[in-house]
């Protein structure tokens, strides 16, 4: 019985350990550069502790996770630039007089949708099969119409979070992380590539 408590607060220290570092991370780049490194570490590194348990440090393997996709900070600039801009047009519009503000509204949710659930998808395929970001992409846009089940689901992961969020702040910085790369995990866990062609590096 103590051995099954010890083994259950083990695994809650190393998700807050990952979700610790992946905040270290992300504020190193200022956000907005570190965003899709970060996130790429965060995915990477709870693969490898949580489902192939290696003997190095949960540090080291976020540092390394993290350097491998450092060269991604445009793509994140112009990520993350993107996401603001629909939360700052929501915002404004949702306050808004316009005659069709909710057309509007739905036209950005959508938008934004998409680009949540495209982002996800590219951090996938820059995982695990290390595509450039152009064919990254392309394939993102693709897979989020060819797997639709998939991509409700992501999105409803990310619901989940939010709600985690306005629901428990602390909750949310120490275990929320975490739990975007576990689901993420388990939902990828089956995934097929819906092409065959082998990918490129």
């Amino acid at each position: 019985m103590s051995e099954s408590i010890q083994r259950l607060f083990q695994f809650i220290y190393t998700l807050f350990q990952i979700s610790f570092y992946y905040w270290i991370y992300l504020l190193r780049g200022v956000i907005v550069y570190s965003f899709i490194p970060a996130t790429a570490a965060l995915w990477e590194t709870t693969k490898i502790v949580l489902f192939q348990p290696s003997d190095e440090e949960t540090k080291e393997i976020f540092r390394e996770c993290y350097n491998k996709y450092r060269s991604y900070r445009g793509v994140s600039f112009a990520v993350t630039i993107l996401l603001v801009l629909l939360q700052v047009a929501l915002f404004y519009l949702n306050r808004s007089d316009l005659a069709l503000r909710l057309a509007f509204m739905i036209v950005l949710i959508y938008l934004a949708a998409l680009l949540i659930v495209n982002v996800v998808f590219v951090l996938y395929y820059f995982i695990f099969y290390h595509y450039h970001t152009k064919d990254a992409f392309a394939l993102a846009f693709v897979t989020s119409f060819k797997k639709p089940l998939l991509s409700i689901a992501i999105l409803l992961c990310i619901v989940v979070l939010y709600l985690l969020l306005y629901w428990n702040l602390i909750a949310f910085l120490a275990f929320g992380p975490c739990l975007f790369s576990i689901s993420m995990s388990l939902l990828f866990r089956n995934f097929k590539h819906p092409f065959h062609h082998d990918a490129t590096t």
